[in-house]
């Protein structure tokens, strides 16, 4: 996982949401999800129906 700011606070807290959705919707039971700090985030890794949705041009 990528986040938009290194040394956000919130880190742990995102990592156990996107775990816990993981196993909610698969049938996997033990996951592990881990931060790439070398993939720097910015609007451009946004999808085209992303933008549309958040009304990004």
């Amino acid at each position: 996982m990528a986040l938009t700011l290194l040394g956000c606070p919130l880190t742990a807290e995102l990592q156990t949401i996107v775990e816990d959705a993981i196993m909610t919707y698969s049938d996997f039971t033990n996951v592990l999800v881990q931060i790439d700090p070398t993939i720097v985030w910015d609007p451009n890794r946004i999808s085209r129906l992303a933008r549309i949705s958040l009304g990004i041009s």
